[in-house]
């Protein structure tokens, strides 16, 4: 009923009569405050024992139960994590989380592994905790923070197969890498564990030679220790572009562009691009080049640390 005909209703109408109006109103319901309502619904175990329907996590947000608003519940003890640690032999610290009735125990990557890699190798886990305790034995660098991440339980197992191959192959690369520490250079680059010796490394590294011929000549560095700093530059067709490139990026002669290059072997990741690029850049993308992070700025090698004095 519209408006006037509402009001002329009204008029005609005797002054006892009451005549219902439908108003409409956009004003919520009343809340009803949060004591209260907390305060009159019945507890989560109570929910539970009536078996009507299964614990969903979305009842902490009514907060309706008594037992899912209280911080207890959500912070275990610090009592737990130390008695867990004084048990011994887990060579780890434990910190204890509770959290919404959900028990984590955050530990090291090294723990973590175990399990996967004992079914990879096909033993039991104590099995496994030797054969990965071996591993870092000779591979000192594999504990370091995130390197067992990164090389994964399938890339573990590999070495944990053949610990004596590993060994003689260790002993191979100190050979043509004698300045640098191999085990770092295994850790960060895997592949010098599988690549040929003599059809890869060594002529690679004869190339590098050829390209940088004042490598190793009065005290600098050779190209053993130009590829510890630089893992891309094993790839010695790289290495040759990159100097090219400095060369036009820079509009400096090739002996001049050599010479920055061997100075300064990050300057080769500079100039990487589709066309420009080592077969050693597993992580490579045009993205990185043009935000100039292709890689951490964090040298290996002392020579090329910032800050060091290097003759001209």
């Amino acid at each position: 009923m519209g408006c006037v005909a509402r009001v002329a209703s009204m008029l005609a109408a005797p002054p006892h009569a009451t005549i219902p109006i439908r108003c409409r109103s956009s004003r919520p319901a009343p809340r009803v405050c949060r004591a209260e309502r907390a305060r009159g619904g019945p507890s989560s175990s109570e929910e539970d024992a009536d078996g009507a329907a299964p614990r969903h996590w979305s009842r902490k947000l009514r907060g309706a139960g008594s037992d899912v608003t209280r911080d207890d519940l959500r912070y275990m003890s610090a009592k737990v994590a130390p008695s867990g640690n004084d048990a011994g032999g887990l060579g780890a610290t434990l910190i204890g989380v509770k959290r919404d009735r959900d028990n984590v125990t955050l530990v090291e990557d090294e723990r973590l592994v175990v399990p996967f890699l004992a079914e990879a190798l096909g033993v039991t886990q104590p099995e496994a905790e030797d054969a990965l305790a071996q591993l870092c034995a000779i591979l000192p660098p594999v504990r370091r923070r995130g390197a067992i991440r990164k090389m994964g339980a399938p890339t573990i197992a590999r070495l944990c197969r053949d610990l004596p191959g590993l060994s003689r192959r260790l002993l191979e690369l100190k050979r043509v890498f004698p300045a640098c520490d191999v085990a770092e250079m295994a850790v960060v680059s895997s592949h010098l564990l599988t690549e040929s010796m003599e059809d890869v490394i060594e002529p690679s590294l004869a190339a590098l030679r050829e390209t940088f011929p004042e490598a190793g000549v009065d005290g600098k560095p050779g190209v053993d220790r130009m590829v510890f700093a630089v893992p891309q530059l094993l790839d010695a067709d790289f290495a040759k572009k990159a100097v090219a490139a400095v060369s036009s990026s820079f509009g400096v002669d090739l002996e001049a562009a050599t010479r920055a290059v061997h100075k300064d072997p990050r300057l080769a990741l500079r100039v990487e691009s589709g066309a420009v690029r080592s077969r050693y850049s597993a992580s490579f993308d045009q993205a990185n080049v043009v935000a100039n992070r292709v890689v951490k700025e964090r040298a290996r090698e002392d020579y090329y640390r910032p800050g060091r004095a290097r003759e001209p």
